[in-house]
């Protein structure tokens, strides 16, 4: 590990696409340290945090209104973050916004639209 930076030397093969790489070239690599198959996985900007504590906004559709939920994080991705606790698989979740919100306070979901196809979700 270098001093005062987060950068680590390590040697890494490559697969695939190995002609694009020159010697002495810098790269960035994503290491994946653990995996979990079968678990419930959140956008990271859908977890926020009170004094520390990880919380969500769970949204309930029968009354358009939220519920502040405290989550038990687990392992940290790109983009996402596994929930042990607090969140089951397919609800919706507030990412954007939260701190303007309370328990309780009622929303109005807007469609996602796709980056990749352009598609509302």
């Amino acid at each position: 590990m270098s001093p005062g930076n987060r950068a680590i030397q390590a040697t890494a093969r490559i697969a695939s696409g190995s002609a694009n790489l020159q010697h002495g070239a810098s790269v960035t690599l994503w290491i994946a340290v653990a995996e979990q198959a079968d678990t419930v996985v959140v956008p990271l900007n859908a977890i926020a945090f009170r004094d520390r504590v990880p919380y969500v906004f769970a949204v309930n559709p029968e009354t358009n209104t939220v519920e502040q939920r405290q989550v038990e994080l687990g392992i940290e991705g790109f983009d996402r973050r596994e929930i042990l606790s607090g969140v089951q698989a397919g609800e919706q979740l507030v990412t954007e916004g939260q701190s303007g919100l309370v328990n309780g306070a009622r929303v109005q979901v807007i469609p996602s639209v796709s980056p990749h196809t352009g598609e509302q979700s």
